[in-house]
């Protein structure tokens, strides 16, 4: 897995937009990314080992979120899915006096 593993370093080194230093944060960075999802995702190991050398330029230019595991992609759905129900629901409630103290407050039906 030598070959595979340097293949790989490299694709993501030659994608990497460069920094001031000379390049190589973005890089490093998304290799430990992809470090991590391997170890966590077996279908995309599986993956990678299948494809050898000539899927590197490949993951080099894909979004890390694509690297997760469909259980981590489905709890990601829930909460946006989530996040826009509560979203919606703010902009359909009204804010009434309180009858207790006189502020404002938000009367949700």
């Amino acid at each position: 897995h030598a070959a595979l593993a340097g293949a790989i370093r490299d694709a993501f080194f030659a994608a990497a937009p460069p920094d001031a230093a000379g390049g190589g944060a973005d890089a490093t960075s998304r290799l430990r990314s992809l470090i991590a999802a391997l170890r966590a995702n077996v279908a995309l190991r599986s993956c990678v080992l299948d494809g050898g050398s000539a899927r590197a330029p490949v993951l080099a230019t894909q979004d890390p979120r694509s690297w997760a595991s469909e259980d981590v992609k489905a709890q990601r759905e829930e909460w946006a899915s989530s996040a826009m129900a509560e979203a919606s629901q703010r902009g359909s409630s009204e804010t009434r006096a309180c009858p207790e103290c006189g502020g404002r407050a938000v009367f949700e039906s």
